[in-house]
């Protein structure tokens, strides 16, 4: 070979050495599917919509969004500190006692507004008739429960009710009705329920969104790892939850053709849409603010068994939710 031929020769092979070493250090095209594992707290409730819309788009745009249904909000909580989901709908008191026990999870947005009522049977008119009542709550640590302590204990504090405990709102309103129990602390789909079935049978004793209407009880929770790792995929999905949460509140037709899809059961839904929109139940800015967290974190503090020590840092990260307020300005 001639000299000449030796250095094209030579200078091919620098060329396509650089090539290689160009192409090693560029990001590669990823072709694994953007999966999202989210989970639930309790089968699928009327507030629990616009998610479900959400993650519907998202899978429209190529996410592999997988959804679970837990028994339990102990069980969805720890599902997500252990990495088995990614993100959670599930109450804010399970969620930052699993953090005060070490758990590394943050809140990034607030899921619906407190859907929390305590109802009762004809003839209890105030908390003081509530005197060895059977009164249907959904467990010692849920959220619900702790709102009903708290509200007897300022009310009525030496009223001393029957305690039961009957999981799902939508069993506690059978139990109800079959009159097996005197009153109980439903969601406000189950109250609805109620409503339709025996409107003469039960008054509302509080409405525990309007008696703290600061109060947040049930968010949005994240994997802290699984956010460090896929930001962008949490980002993406605190955005599309403000928007079908926009669209919700401006379309109840969404709600209804959702209930129908996810519910299975064929009630008036455009009513229960209806209820759930004057009753503001999706916050379009996500309806979380770090005061919205401190006042919340204190009084969980005080009217529970939460770590004291707790801080809005440690509990929340609201970057993503901030981020996605902007997007949705523009």
């Amino acid at each position: 070979m001639t000299s000449r031929g030796r250095q094209w020769r030579a200078a091919i092979a620098l060329v396509a050495a650089a090539a290689t070493v160009a192409t090693a250090c560029r990001p590669a095209a990823s072709s694994a599917p953007r999966i999202l594992r989210v989970g639930y707290a309790g089968e699928a409730d009327f507030a629990d919509l616009p998610s479900l819309i959400a993650q519907a788009r998202l899978r429209a745009r190529g996410y592999d969004v997988q959804a679970t249904f837990f028994n339990a909000s102990d069980v969805t909580i720890e599902a997500v500190a252990r990495g088995s989901v990614d993100v959670v709908h599930a109450s804010m008191m399970a969620a930052w006692s699993s953090i005060g026990r070490g758990a590394d999870l943050k809140t990034v947005m607030n899921h619906v507004a407190d859907p929390y009522r305590l109802i009762a049977a004809g003839g209890i008119a105030t908390c003081g008739d509530l005197a060895g009542r059977r009164l249907a709550l959904s467990s010692e640590a849920a959220v619900s429960t702790r709102l009903v302590n708290a509200w007897l204990a300022d009310e009525c504090p030496s009223a001393t009710p029957e305690f039961l405990f009957v999981n799902e709102s939508s069993n506690r309103a059978l139990a109800f009705l079959a009159g097996g129990i005197d009153a109980a602390a439903l969601e406000l789909s189950s109250v609805l329920w109620l409503q339709a079935q025996a409107p003469a049978r039960f008054s509302m004793l509080t409405d525990f969104s309007t008696h703290w209407p600061n109060i947040k009880t049930t968010g949005t929770h994240v994997n802290a790892q699984f956010a460090r790792l896929h930001g962008d995929i949490v980002q993406e999905y605190v955005r599309a939850l403000l928007d079908a949460n926009r669209d919700a509140l401006a379309d109840p037709s969404l709600l209804v053709s959702a209930a129908a899809e996810y519910m299975g059961r064929h009630e008036d839904w455009a009513a229960t849409a209806r209820a759930y929109i004057d009753g503001h139940a999706w916050p379009i800015d996500g309806g979380l603010t770090r005061d919205d967290v401190r006042e919340t974190l204190a009084f969980f503090q005080t009217r529970s068994h939460l770590d004291s020590k707790l801080t809005v840092d440690a509990v929340a990260d609201l970057h993503f939710l901030e981020r996605a307020r902007v997007a949705v300005q523009r």
